[in-house]
């Protein structure tokens, strides 16, 4: 008789197991799943930060404080990025890639993988280089205080400094709302910005679109993240540098005032083209003091011999930023950091000669393409006194 009971509750066992084997297989669990998926949390993502120029500083999520970073660190939702008047960072993720300027402090808000990012700038200027065309629900943003820029693949930059927003886009279109800087409510319609086309977003205003124009591209800034080449300044403005490192904002009492060349009316207020940071103007179109000239003046008691102004140039390689680089997106920008840089006149990742732009004396901007197969190559500066400098096996392409 025990024995039957025996079998009789392992009979029912295999059938009980059974039967949860069949309801699993034929997706009977697939509401609860669905439940626990809409339940669940979007997972964290983490991006790579990489310094371009020094003084670049990270607070991480639950962190206590600010920790130096000498070359690489990872970021995700809840980092915070400062820079110094002199650092600069690239943060890189698999669907964009941001550059953080100088005097610049920035949160990353969110960044998860249902590709949701979000920037907040909280003083200073990005510049977003978005790689893919987002989907439904999916999005890529930077906002300020007053101002929230939305982009589904293009390359844009936003500046932010008392109470003006700048966006610049460069490509494909920027969508672009005003905030009210208390109750972050949507002030007016959402605007399109075009590639080539500016808006600039001042406290309390709607966005008001203008094209980008010659002394915009003359920035620094600018030309850091997409000229290929430098637009020269005006002869009249080629020693002329900005004082100020706020805009200039004039109100008129004119309903209709009559503006400056190159200045925008945003109700009443003019704002000049200078509105740019101090920091973002640039530098590297006007001459150093006691910069090395190669006129042809005759020689002079004081002229030092040719051997002897070589050596004046001085010049150094210390590093490139990122060390590898991706081409399956196209083409790759990075930069060569290192002094007395200014007369670089090419650039060569191997044998192969890159477009380049001189940023300042102690960085260069370098484009690889797809030409350069995978491989890690040497990257080598030729300067205009015909000296090579070369930084061996420095450069990794994918």
């Amino acid at each position: 008789m025990n024995i039957k009971i025996v079998l009789f509750i392992i009979l029912i066992v295999v059938i009980a197991m059974l039967g949860f084997a069949v309801w699993y297989m034929l997706g009977f669990n697939e509401p609860a799943k669905v439940l626990n998926e809409q339940n669940k949390e979007p997972t964290p993502l983490l991006s790579l930060l990489t310094v371009i120029d020094n003084n670049v500083k990270v607070k991480v999520l639950k962190a206590a404080d600010f920790e130096d970073v000498k070359e690489k660190a990872q970021v995700g939702q809840g980092s915070r990025v400062k820079t110094s008047l002199t650092g600069r960072a690239v943060i890189e993720s698999s669907d964009a890639t941001t550059v953080v300027d100088k005097n610049s402090e920035v949160v990353i808000a969110d960044h998860s993988e249902e590709n949701k990012t979000k920037f907040q700038i909280e003083a200073g200027n990005l510049w977003a280089k978005v790689k893919k065309v987002f989907s439904q629900g999916e999005y890529y943003k930077i906002e300020t205080p007053n101002s929230v820029a939305t982009v589904r693949g293009t390359s844009f930059g936003v500046f932010y400094q008392t109470g003006i927003t700048t966006v610049l886009v460069a490509e494909s279109i920027v969508e672009v709302i005003s905030l009210d800087v208390d109750t972050k409510e949507q002030i007016g319609e959402v605007i399109m910005i075009k590639g080539g086309e500016k808006a600039i977003i001042a406290n309390g205003k709607e966005p008001l679109v203008s094209l980008i124009t010659d002394d915009d591209k003359r920035l620094e800034w600018y030309q850091f993240n997409e000229a290929s080449t430098k637009i020269p300044l005006p002869k009249e403005r080629e020693t002329t540098k900005p004082s100020s490192p706020s805009p200039t904002i004039e109100t008129s009492p004119n309903k209709n005032p009559s503006l400056a060349p190159n200045s925008t009316n945003i109700n009443n207020t003019v704002i000049k083209p200078d509105y740019f940071p101090a920091a973002l103007q640039n530098q590297i179109l006007t001459p150093e003091p006691g910069s090395t000239s190669n006129s042809s003046s005759a020689p002079s008691n004081n002229q030092v011999s040719t051997q002897e102004q070589v050596q004046t140039f001085n010049h150094q390689l210390q590093s490139v930023s990122p060390t590898v680089l991706s081409l399956a997106n196209g083409d790759a920008d990075f930069w060569i950091n290192g002094k007395n840089l200014n007369d670089a006149v090419k650039v060569f990742v191997d044998k192969f000669a890159v477009n380049l732009l001189v940023l300042d004396s102690n960085t260069i901007k370098a484009q690889v393409t797809k030409e350069v197969p995978p491989g890690t190559y040497d990257v080598s500066v030729l300067f205009s006194n015909n000296e090579t400098l070369t930084l061996s096996k420095v450069l990794t392409i994918r």
